[in-house]
């Protein structure tokens, strides 16, 4: 066979110069030397960012976490790439042209991630709506603080130049109360107070509500049963509470406990506690919501069909929503002095899934009240879909979706269930994370989730470790020691979080040395603390001032008898304490 026809596998290709080997060797040495210094340093900003609150470094968190899951991912990628082309023979065609061109892809990916954090991180011109997601990310530490705050921020909105008729239009995943129907309404207004009540009111967690409502979570397990709690402790939280009762559907096992005095009305439900409330939770398939509606894009409101069931089952709802009409309604039991009282629901694992159902068909049954309804759940799952998320929280924006640290259940069902309400993020470690973005929930969620973080003493231990983190040097939030301070000197936050023994039970090592301090001197609070920032200006009393660590004590050193808190709900094994009795 003439030469000229030779295969082309026959072809010789020039293999790479000197030269080009002794590039590629230290090219290859300078990558390993970088990705060693890159992993180092990266490991070095983790270990320091754990003693940092992420609510104030939130951007730094976000941008540290992307490149644990991004940047070493394209690191390894790359690194493995290299060692493959080592291990084939240097002089093959396939090196050649790996060689010459396997650089591209690798540049062209980390000039897009480079890309990526600069769009997410870059600085962005301030208006009203960044003022107002500014807002719903901060917390009010008692109920007093947060209606002074509500109402100076309808006082700030009503005077601001930058209204105009767009703004009056909740942003996406805003919380808003008391939107106007007439957006017109406010040129035509002149005195500041008169245009409060046309503004938009930004919904606001309250820290001392969401401590009274797990209490009441307690309480609708408990009650009824011969696990022993303070129902007397309970009604003491809102001031003139007396009244109380219990609302059962034996077919379903499905409880709610109703508590109320002159302007305000609880109800909570109980979770899952029966082999009954085990079958609801497994129906995870989807039904219409009643009565059946579509959405503006022609979507099916949709919701779990275990608890929509256990919620309608036998006219459960229907009784339990007429009897919180009655107590509420003009001559009430619970109507306040100046007319509806406030209507708090709340509920953890399945009871948080029925209280969001609760609270959605009162809102639309009875809407004089769903300016004045609350809802504060604790590891509840997802209810429904998004059209009918997006309706939820139109009529009840007041609701705060508690989940702590790697909690799995507020994660299920899968598939097209969204969670309902505004998600609250705590962990062990004393962060507090208000209303996380997507970014946020995919970088926070290592795990595929720790069953012991849903139990109701795990949620305990966590907002607990949040308290204690206002009077440390790095986590505490502005204002926090203070308004910590201003709380326990409400009511006793340790009897109401059911913590008998707190000290050194805490649910992982890396909150172990969350240690509850001295609160801060009264310069302290008047110059914010340790942290330097403005955050009070009236003097502290001495006796308001010592009022938390005089709980702690009193907790710490009391026996573990009192069995406030059992191992099986806490999810631990806790110790009785042997400090000694604290004097008078």
């Amino acid at each position: 066979m003439p030469e000229a026809h030779a295969h082309p596998r026959t072809q010789q290709f020039p293999p790479p110069l000197a030269a080009e080997k002794a590039a590629i060797i230290l090219a290859t040495i300078g990558l390993l030397g970088y990705s060693g210094i890159y992993l180092y340093y990266l490991w070095r900003a983790t270990r320091d960012h754990r003693r940092l609150p992420y609510a104030q470094f939130r951007l730094t968190f976000l941008y540290l976490r992307m490149h644990a899951r991004h940047g070493t991912f394209i690191m390894g990628f790359m690194l493995i790439t290299i060692a493959i082309v080592q291990l084939i023979e240097i002089d093959s065609c396939w090196t050649y042209i790996a060689l010459q061109f396997g650089s591209v892809p690798t540049q062209v990916a980390f000039t897009m991630l480079v890309v990526i954090f600069a769009i997410l991180l870059k600085p962005r011109k301030r208006d009203l709506g960044h003022t107002l997601e500014d807002w719903s990310h901060e917390v009010a530490w008692t109920e007093e603080e947060r209606d002074e705050v509500l109402a100076d921020r309808a006082r700030q909105l009503a005077s601001s130049t930058e209204f105009e008729e767009s703004e009056f239009l909740p942003l996406p995943g805003l919380p808003t109360l008391h939107m106007p129907e007439v957006t017109g309404q406010l040129l035509s207004l002149v005195a500041v107070d008169e245009a409060e009540q046309h503004v938009p009111r930004v919904a606001m967690l309250c820290f001392e509500t969401m401590i009274k409502l797990f209490y009441f979570c307690r309480l609708a397990y408990r009650v009824g049963t011969d696990v022993p709690i303070s129902v007397e402790h309970g009604l003491s939280l809102f001031p003139g509470m007396v009244g109380q009762e219990v609302v059962e559907e034996v077919l379903t096992d499905t409880r709610a406990f109703l508590a109320w005095g002159p302007g305000t009305l609880v109800v909570s439900f109980r979770g899952t506690a029966t082999r009954k409330n085990i079958i609801t939770d497994i129906k995870i398939w989807k039904v219409a919501h009643q009565p059946r509606r579509r959405n503006k894009l022609g979507r099916t409101l949709l919701v779990h069909l275990g608890f929509y069931r256990a919620w309608r089952h036998n006219g459960f709802s229907e009784r339990l929503l007429a009897r919180v009409s009655e107590l509420a309604g003009p001559g009430g039991e619970a109507e306040g002095p100046d007319g509806p009282p406030r209507v708090l629901f709340t509920g953890h694992s399945l009871g948080g899934a029925l209280a969001v159902l609760a609270a959605g068909d009162l809102a639309r049954a009875a809407p004089a009240l769903a300016p004045r309804l609350s809802v504060y759940t604790f590891g509840a799952p997802r209810v429904g879909n998004g059209p009918f998320v997006q309706e939820f929280l139109t009529l009840v924006p007041d609701c705060w979706a508690m989940v702590n640290d790697q909690d799995p259940v507020p994660r299920i069902p899968k598939g097209w269930f969204h969670n309902a309400g505004n998600p609250v993020l705590l962990n062990p470690r004393g962060d507090l994370i208000i209303r996380p973005s997507e970014f946020d929930v995919i970088s926070i969620n290592t795990s595929g989730g720790v069953a012991a973080h849903h139990m109701l003493g795990a949620y305990a231990l966590s907002t607990y470790a949040v308290m204690k983190e206002q009077f440390g040097e790095d986590k505490g939030l502005p204002g926090g020691d203070a308004g910590v301070v201003t709380l326990a000197s409400h009511f006793d936050v340790m009897e109401t979080l059911t913590l008998s023994v707190v000290e050194n039970k805490v649910q992982d090592s890396s909150a172990s040395a969350a240690v509850l301090t001295t609160p801060p001197s009264q310069a302290e609070v008047q110059r914010g603390g340790k942290k330097g920032v403005a955050v009070a200006t009236r003097e502290v009393p001495k006796v308001e001032a010592d009022a938390l660590e005089r709980q702690v004590d009193a907790k710490e050193g009391s026996a573990a008898g009192s069995g406030s808190l059992t191992d099986v709900e806490l999810g631990l094994e806790l110790q009785p304490s042997t400090s000694p009795q604290p004097g008078p």
